[in-house]
Order: structure tokens, then sequence, then C-alpha cells
């Protein structure tokens, strides 16, 4: 399958309504900003919970939803909005059945029966490939329907053991369409975001919480590859694979090794700002500078 660049109608996707949902906010921005750029409104929420009850109190067109989210996943979330379509309970849905599309940092066999059951309509992979994410959405009204079946679009989200440079700036930009602003605010996040889930996953193997760690590397691996910080994403990889097998030995290894790609990462964000986005290299320099003093403290 090879992706076209998508150039949706203006006049019509300016009234689309597209409702992302996420838990990790580097996620949501990503998305957000891809649905922006090419004329979308857009909105969010954190967890499943909070989806259904947007659904219910407003209009959407469509809806990207994440697979694995606190208080309740995008697979339970997507079958009550089902239910609810079923029960005519959705007063301003403007389209039956509703788009749904499956956000997930990885595409298995075992994911894709779970999406047919829950009842989504498509399945993309993170880091999100800002074309076909923009197709599968068109398709959905060129086509004129949203047939109920699911249909995998593949993207680099499979990490292979091969090297990357630290942060490929080019994708990251081409993926948000080249908005500098957008760029640095993604990155601001991502620099803060990154020690947030480091630091989560230590306690959780100090407390032998293999559980947990899976569950963490697995959106730190999601959030980092949508930036495309794809060192760190591969040891989030390793790391989730690890915790899935209960390898804690192994855990505390790749950790190690995490942590020392987050900080090469941080460091080459700020030679990429001096290179590529003058004027903000003092902004960054902060960022660096509280996120060391907070590990020290």
């Amino acid at each position: 399958f090879v992706a076209m660049e998508c150039g949706p109608d203006w006049s019509t996707t300016k009234r689309r309504r597209v409702l992302v949902v996420d838990d990790n906010e580097v996620n949501r921005t990503v998305a957000s900003e891809i649905l922006k750029s090419a004329g979308y409104e857009t909105a969010s929420a954190e967890n499943g919970l909070q989806a259904i009850q947007k659904v219910r109190d407003e209009g959407w067109d469509a809806v990207l939803m994440d697979c694995e989210m606190p208080e309740l996943d995008g697979f339970e979330a997507t079958g009550r909005i089902r239910i609810l379509e079923a029960q005519n309970a959705l007063p301003h849905l403007a389209a039956k059945p509703l788009p749904i599309i499956a956000l997930t940092a990885q595409a298995v066999n075992g994911d894709r029966q779970r999406c047919l059951e829950a009842g989504m309509n498509e399945y993309v992979t993170k880091p999100v490939d800002r074309r076909l994410l923009l197709q599968t959405l068109a398709g959905f009204w060129d086509a004129g329907s949203a047939t109920g079946t699911v249909d995998i679009v593949e993207t680099s989200a499979c990490i292979a053991p091969q090297k990357f440079p630290a942060l490929q700036i080019d994708q990251l930009r081409e993926r948000c369409g080249g908005g500098e602003e957008t760029v640095k605010r993604i990155l601001t996040m991502f620099q803060s975001r990154a020690d947030e889930y480091a630091s989560k996953i230590d306690s959780a193997l100090k407390e032998e919480n293999l559980s947990e760690v899976r569950r963490l590397s697995h959106a730190l691996k999601g959030s980092a590859a949508n930036v495309s910080a794809m060192e760190v994403s591969r040891c989030a990889d390793q790391i989730e694979t690890a915790a899935l097998g209960g390898d804690k030995s192994l855990c505390d290894n790749l950790h190690e090794e995490m942590i020392h790609q987050i900080e090469v990462c941080q460091r080459e964000i700020l030679n990429l700002i001096e290179e590529s986005l003058p004027g903000l290299q003092g902004h960054f320099a902060e960022i660096h500078d509280n996120a060391s003093q907070g590990k020290e403290s």
C-alpha cells in the first residue's frame, strides 16, 4: 500500500470535527496538529470515560481512539459507544456509525481482532503518518461510508533493533505541518514527559510492579516515536517486552540505557534548536537546566 499526499477539500474539512482520545499529552498534541493543519476542528479527551461523555454531549464526525488508557481503554469505550448508537442514545451523532480509528504503538493480530470485536473502523499505528491518517479520514466521506471493517494501516511503529539518530527533526516537522512554534511546543512537552516516565518506571521497578512498567514503557514508546526520538522509543519498546516476559533484571538494565538515551536526546534537541530553530536556544536550555536540577535534588 503506497500512500499519496492527501488533499482534502478544505471547504468541507473545515466543518468536520474530530475527537482525539489519548492519555498522553504529546500524542494528543501531535494528532491534533496534523488534523488542524488539514482544516479539521479538534478537541481532546484523556481517557475512554471522557470520550463517551463528549460523544454524548457533542456532535463528532470521527474519533481517534488510543487503545491503552487508564480508567477506561479504547476498546471498551468503543464498545460502549456502539451500544449507545444502537439505542439511539447519541442525539448529536453526525453520521451512523460514527467512524472510530484506533491509535496504537504497535500492530499485531490480536489487537486487530480486538478492534473488530469492539467496533472500530480503522487502525493506525504510532508514530502517526500524516498522509495516511488524513487519507484514512478523508476516505470515510469521499467514499461516503464507514464500512465497519478494520483496515490495518502500518507505519514504522514496529521498531527494529537498529540505530537511529536521537531525534529526526525533519520527520517531526513533516508530521506536524512544519510550524516551528508547534515543533517547539511538542519538544517542550516531550522533554518534560520523558523525564516523568523514566522516574515512574524507576519507581515501578523498585516496587517490582512489572505490569505498571509495561504500561508506562508502552506509553513512552508511542510518544517518543511520535516526536521521532527513535532511540528512546526503541529502549522503551525493549523494556515493554522484557516486562511482559517477567524479566525484571533485564528491565533494570534497559532502564539505565533508556535514561542515557533520554539525556542524549535532550542534548540533541538543544543542538538542533541552535541549528534549526534560531532564537529558541535559551528557551530549551532553561528547560534542560531545570530538568537537570530536578534530577540532582
